[in-house]
């Protein structure tokens, strides 16, 4: 699955951690530097992944960093989509909630004016919170521009009214860098807030929006959250998780098809996700007839061994040469303590491939591993 991650330029270990078990291509968007207005700009950002992106990565998994356009140049790339947001009540609301539930930090929501206060509020977030009808109601395409000593500026009702649109303006600016994103790699956004989603969702349902349309997925990101703490991914080491990759991946295709093929149905049916309904309705009754189904199957395979131990029958297939069919190392300790001569018999090996399998079939085999990442447990 190849994934653009929404939130930010930069990402903290658990979160990177958390898409390197969800997803194969894994992009994250510099910010772009760009011009608002007269004299006054963006100042563009590397992404912290920027420069160790090899480290993260190995023939499952991939990280990158990617430019979208940035300087002057590109400024009218971004301003059309400013001009679309700016007054569409949804997007306005998406800002007004990000903000008010700190997902999206700006330095000027602390900020006063010269009689330290905005519009008699403490600062520039209170007197957002107090008139978000009028935020709504207000065509902000209408704002003057300010000049370069008055940008921002908070001394009257209209500087609070072009402070805010400036926000909206760099929340617009990220959801075209990440939509950019994904239409030149053919990616899903992916983030952690909630309104980086809302904003995508509402800008690719907007006739003005000339891209792909790149759906935010966000399904298999939370599954896996229920299965793995932080507590557990802190110490857990990026090492680890490239190599449990690597051992699951054929189970992660089957995993990753299904839970995309249940996140497109849910979307176009047009319901929320509700990620407890779902474990319990069907996430967590699979997971246990798969355990049931593993669990019946080993036994059988055990049962059979001391059938075989006990009847003193054998085949001629040395032990030594099990490491091709890859059995698990209490089979072949257990074989290789009651034989004078370690061998086993066909039959057993056939057993082991059944129990391969039920495991290869299912699509829930990626999370019976997932739990066990913690313990270092997920080839048994």
């Amino acid at each position: 699955m190849n994934l653009i991650f929404s939130d930010s330029s930069s990402i903290d270990g658990i979160t990177l951690k958390k898409l390197m078990l969800v997803g194969n291509n894994i992009s994250f968007i510099d910010r772009p530097s760009i011009s608002l207005a007269k004299n006054v700009g963006t100042v563009g950002v590397h992404s912290n992944i920027r420069g160790f992106e090899d480290q993260l990565t190995n023939e499952v998994v991939t990280i990158k960093t990617i430019e979208p356009p940035t300087s002057v140049f590109h400024s009218n790339f971004y301003r059309q989509y400013f001009q679309i947001d700016q007054n569409n009540a949804e997007f306005k609301k998406v800002v007004i909630g990000a903000i008010l539930t700190g997902w999206f930090d700006y330095w000027l929501l602390d900020s006063t004016g010269k009689n330290n206060n905005v519009q008699g509020h403490k600062n520039l977030i209170e007197w957002i919170s107090k008139n978000q009808q009028l935020i709504l109601e207000t065509d902000l395409s209408e704002l003057q521009e300010a000049d370069v000593e008055n940008f921002f500026a908070l001394e009257t009702l209209e500087d609070a009214l072009r402070a805010f649109r400036t926000m909206l303006w760099e929340f617009s600016l990220k959801t075209t860098a990440i939509l950019h994103g994904c239409n030149i790699e053919s990616a899903s956004p992916i983030s952690i807030s909630p309104y980086y989603d809302q904003a995508i969702k509402i800008r690719i349902s907007d006739s003005g929006y000339s891209g792909k349309k790149s759906n935010a997925k966000k399904l298999g990101l939370n599954i896996m959250e229920m299965f793995l703490s932080d507590q557990a991914l802190e110490q857990i080491h990026f090492k680890e998780i490239l190599s449990f990759r690597k051992e699951t991946e054929q189970i992660y295709q089957n995993y990753i098809i299904e839970i995309n093929k249940l996140e497109a149905e849910l979307i176009r049916s047009g319901e929320e996700i509700d990620l407890l309904y779902l474990m319990d309705t069907k996430i967590n009754p699979e997971i246990n007839k798969l355990r049931n189904e593993l669990l019946k199957a080993r036994n059988l395979r055990f049962k059979k061994l001391l059938t075989i131990l006990n009847n003193g029958v054998f085949s001629t297939i040395a032990a030594g040469t099990l490491s091709l069919v890859n059995l698990p190392a209490a089979v072949l300790g257990f074989v290789g303590g009651h034989l004078k001569s370690p061998k086993i018999t066909q039959e057993i090996i056939e057993e082991h491939f059944k129990i391969k399998e039920i495991q290869n079939n299912s699509h829930l085999t990626y999370l019976l591993k997932l739990s066990k990442l913690e313990e270092r447990k997920w080839t048994k």
